[in-house]
């Protein structure tokens, strides 16, 4: 589930800021992002963005599953 949060903030200190949200996601299956707005195209850009990314990483896990398994079978034939 993607959820987008709008917001004006002033970072006054930004270690503290990146500490805070790492906190915050820390063993909640969490994925926080901050974004300069004016770089952003859109909300629609950014959604756009967010659902490529997931994509890609379903596929790079999918991809290292489909790896180890076929580790795992080598491992197995060359051991008899």
């Amino acid at each position: 589930m993607i959820q987008i949060l709008e917001g004006t903030v002033f970072i006054e200190n930004k270690e503290f800021f990146l500490k805070k949200i790492k906190e915050i996601s820390t063993g909640k299956n969490l994925a926080i992002q901050a974004f300069d707005a004016d770089k952003l195209a859109g909300k629609e850009h950014l959604t756009y963005a967010i659902e490529k990314a997931l994509n890609s990483f379903k596929k790079a896990q999918m991809l290292l599953m489909t790896l180890r398994r076929r580790s795992c079978f080598m491992r197995q034939a060359l051991a008899r």
